[in-house]
This record gives structure tokens, sequence and C-alpha cells, in this order.
């Protein structure tokens, strides 16, 4: 098939954007942040890895600077960030061709296995993530326009964390937030959780639910 084009919504540090560029049936990948930090650490990834055939750009997702043409849309836990998936995907459809695909690796709180995933996906929504239902994700798909095609769990095998890696973890999360402009107090977030991760520990992206939907 023709080669195609890629847009990565949230690329972070580009490397999700940099394997899909090494993809042989794709032309180009496009990655787009609202932080900084990230676009330098996503172009220092290109030069390590050695892709032409991958850019990053400051951009925000509903930016008309953004145009209708993409192969393929890819979200690496980055639909967390957004508050309504319904204008994300309503989105996605107008940006992307006919009959292409719009690809989610996503965390959702239902499948959580034991206390300490619990405990992770409420410290992420203190941080500012939105963890949506699995259930309202197909949903919404299906009222955007969207004909679902592949859902497989994936398990990340992340070992769980103690209280002595909360501080680390709070302080590192506060900081990436506060590049585009949330901001946190990482002791206070601290305090709040420290009983409950000293009784049980905490895990974060415990599981990730890949999907796959085609624009009807």
């Amino acid at each position: 098939s023709k080669p195609a084009t890629i847009l990565d919504v949230g690329t972070g540090d580009g490397l999700f954007a940099i394997a899909f560029a090494q993809k042989t049936n794709v032309k180009t990948v496009l990655g787009i942040e609202l932080a900084s930090d990230f676009l330098v650490l996503a172009e220092k990834q290109v030069q390590n890895h050695e892709v032409k055939n991958v850019s990053f750009q400051k951009a925000n997702f509903f930016d008309s600077a953004l145009q209708p043409g993409f192969d393929c849309i890819t979200f690496f836990l980055a639909l967390c960030e957004f508050k309504k998936p319904k204008m994300v995907f309503e989105r996605a459809f107008e940006l992307l061709k006919p009959n292409g695909y719009l690809v989610l690796g996503e965390e959702f709180p239902e499948l959580a296995q034991n206390k300490a995933q619990e405990i992770g996906y409420e410290i992420n929504r203190a941080l500012g993530y939105t963890h949506f239902l699995l259930k309202e994700v197909k949903e919404e798909l299906e009222n955007a326009g969207f004909e679902l095609q592949i859902e497989k769990v994936f398990k990340t095998e992340y070992p769980p964390m103690k209280e002595n890696d909360l501080k680390a973890f709070l302080k590192d999360e506060v900081s990436d937030w506060q590049t585009v402009g949330v901001i946190n107090d990482s002791q206070q977030l601290f305090e709040q959780f420290q009983a409950k991760v000293r009784e049980n520990g905490f895990e974060i992206n415990p599981q990730i639910v890949g999907i796959v939907a085609r624009k009807k």
C-alpha cells in the first residue's frame, strides 16, 4: 500500500513517533506536543536514532493550522490529557483521510486488579490526568464515525513502587505538568497519598489497552 502519513498527538519525548517512522510503509510522521521541554527531548531522540522522516511541532490538536490528510493518527497515553473524548474523536475524523486509522494506547481504571493499581489511578487523577471508561471511549468512537478494528490489553510489567519512590515520582510529574501551565504542589500530594502508599504501594500504567479504529 501507499506509504502512510502519521500524526502522533501528545508525542512527549518522541520515541513512539520515531518507532512508527522506522516502519518501511511509513512516509512521514509529525509529532505534536505542547510542552517545550519534551520537544527538546524529542529532537535529541531523532538525532540519536538517525531518522529523517519524523518532525516535531509545538501545536494544539485543535489548532486550525493542522490540515486534513493523515492516513493515521496515534495517541499513546495522551487521551487522558484531554477532557472530552467526543471532541478528540470528532477532530481526528476531520483530519483523517477516508478509511484512515485512529490508534489509541490508553489506561482504563476499571481494569485495575489490586489496591496498588487503584491508588496509581487516584494519584494520576490528582495530578490532572482524566481517565475515561473503556465502554465510554468505544461508544464515542462509534458516535464519531469510527469502526472498531482491534482491541487488545497489554500488561506492561512495570514493577510496583513504594513509599520511598513516591516523592521522586510526584516531583517529576509536577514538573512535567508545569510545562503546560498546570501547577501542583508535590509535597501536598505526597502528604495526601503517603499513608495509602505506605500500606499498599502504587502502580502506574500497569496495563494498556491498544485500540485501532477505522474511519468509516
